[in-house]
């Protein structure tokens, strides 16, 4: 099916940090930037972010100038598709194949592709509010009632804690009393995207909140 560009959500990697991806390793987890299609009774998911999977996935021992395309069917379960997709030697293949493609078209008019059968748009239901597990982290001053403060909003919208990490290392962030500033990790369970961008909206104004929350989505091995 044809869908706009439109229709997809897009996230890059501006916002992530090294120390996202140092925590997430602690908790089993490795960052990649997927694009991840679903599809569902009348509807689609359409979205490319940075994203934590199981640090024992074949996807997440994809590195370098290596790229993968994983599909999984009903029956078949799930095939990754896996090779070269930068240096100069495949780079260069996929040029000079642009190349003949064109000069195939112009001589010939056309180049040998299998074109779809229509490229008519079809009317499907793209679904933006994920259901999906978060990765959260907040910059918090290492003081008791910190936790507490935000587990209670997660509560006021249904969203449960599966893991939480907190680490001793001073943040560059300075608290309002002068007081040291750390990481806390929470690792929600499966939640509505529409309910946790709400719970960020009042952690964000906690006092014990400083900075800008960042938010990382968790693709599980079953989803």
């Amino acid at each position: 099916k044809y869908f706009s560009f439109r229709d997809v959500h897009v996230e890059g990697i501006g916002g992530i940090s090294a120390l996202d991806v140092e925590l997430g390793k602690e908790l089993g987890y490795t960052l990649k930037l997927l694009a991840i299609a679903k599809r569902f009774d009348g509807e689609v998911e359409i979205r490319v972010h940075p994203t934590f999977i199981h640090s024992e996935e074949a996807l997440a021992k994809v590195s370098g100038v290596y790229n993968a395309v994983m599909i999984e069917g009903d029956f078949v379960g799930k095939t990754m598709f896996y090779g070269r997709g930068a240096g100069s030697l495949p780079t260069a293949s996929a040029v000079v194949s642009d190349i003949v493609d064109v000069g195939k078209t112009v001589v010939y008019g056309e180049c040998g592709e299998i074109t779809p059968v229509s490229w008519e748009r079809e009317e499907v239901k793209v679904r933006k509010n994920f259901f999906s597990r978060y990765y959260l982290r907040f910059d918090v001053p290492d003081r008791a009632g910190v936790l507490a403060s935000i587990s209670r909003v997660f509560a006021d919208f249904n969203i449960s804690v599966a893991a939480v990490l907190q680490k001793e290392m001073v943040c560059e962030l300075a608290g309002k009393k002068g007081e040291a500033i750390v990481p806390l990790v929470i690792l929600t369970h499966k939640a509505y995207e529409l309910d946790i961008q709400k719970a960020l909206k009042e952690i964000k104004r906690l006092p014990v909140v400083a900075g800008e929350p960042v938010l990382i989505r968790v693709e599980e091995e079953a989803e």
